[in-house]
């Protein structure tokens, strides 16, 4: 999605999110990535692969507290 928006020159696993961008949370894009997940909270939203009763990349309903990640986010945002 990062990717596609322009906001990255190349995709990257979840490891190489770990390092993107300005540390902490952002006001508008946080990253939240550790060497074997990461998600997004766009705007409040969570945008994550991971959630109960569904696969694959969706807007997820339920909250991630974020525990364990490092919190990353684009400079503009």
């Amino acid at each position: 999605m990062l990717h596609a928006a322009g906001v990255l020159k190349r995709s990257r696993d979840s490891g190489g999110l770990m390092s993107f961008g300005t540390r902490g949370e952002g006001a508008w894009i946080t990253v939240y990535a550790t060497s074997g997940h990461a998600f997004m909270r766009i705007a409040g939203l969570r945008f994550d692969t991971s959630g109960r009763g569904e696969d694959g990349p969706r807007w997820r309903r339920e909250p991630h507290d974020g525990n364990g990640y490092v919190a990353r986010h684009p400079a503009r945002f």
